[in-house]
């Protein structure tokens, strides 16, 4: 009877042993990644969003006429009634056309272009504008038909006119219209 207490005190030491064991290496493991980890650091979004001022936007005119030319794609801001000239030839007539009387209008217009598409279903819009750091960023989208969408086999010319507030170019030194993934389609010096 004397050796039944004895294994069940080692029992009991091996096992306690093996807890505190395991407990030990979790503290240490805990304590070397806190070591390595870097030190938070705030989200570069965070940091740059504090100096972007939105700008308002107004749609004009959406529309994707028939035709095959002009054929490559344009991106531009119109601020003067005179600049329509060197535009001619380069987007569809409707968008020159309903361009030159928001101008005369006293607007300041956002000229997005497509470029000549293989169907119908192509959709161009201005998704939003804003001030940072002297320069005007516009988003622009062009939205292409889904793959169940019933289109018509006909070369369209899709564009959107939008108007942006004369005050807002005040402090501007360039602009740069972007998609939505952020990529560049133009940029101007003001």
């Amino acid at each position: 009877m004397s050796h039944r207490p004895l294994r069940s005190v080692s029992r009991v030491t091996t096992v306690l042993l093996t807890m505190l064991a395991a407990a030990g290496m979790a503290a240490c493991a805990a304590r070397m990644s806190a070591v390595s980890a870097p030190a938070p650091t705030p989200p570069p979004a965070a940091v740059a969003t504090s100096h972007i001022i939105p700008v308002s936007v107004t749609m004009l005119l959406q529309a994707a006429p028939l035709g095959d030319a002009p054929a490559q794609p344009l991106y531009t801001l119109v601020a003067d009634n005179t600049d329509w000239h060197r535009l001619d030839g380069r987007i569809p007539e409707a968008a020159l056309q309903a361009g030159r009387q928001a101008s005369a209008a006293g607007h300041v217009v956002l000229v997005a272009f497509a470029g000549v598409k293989g169907s119908s279903g192509y959709q161009v819009s201005v998704r939003e504008a804003a001030l940072q750091a002297g320069e005007l960023i516009v988003t622009v989208a062009v939205t292409a038909p889904a793959a169940d969408d019933i289109v018509e086999p006909a070369s369209t010319l899709p564009f959107a006119l939008a108007a942006i507030p004369r005050d807002a170019l005040a402090a501007v030194d360039s602009y740069t219209i972007v998609d939505e993934r952020g990529h560049r389609l133009a940029r101007r010096e003001a």
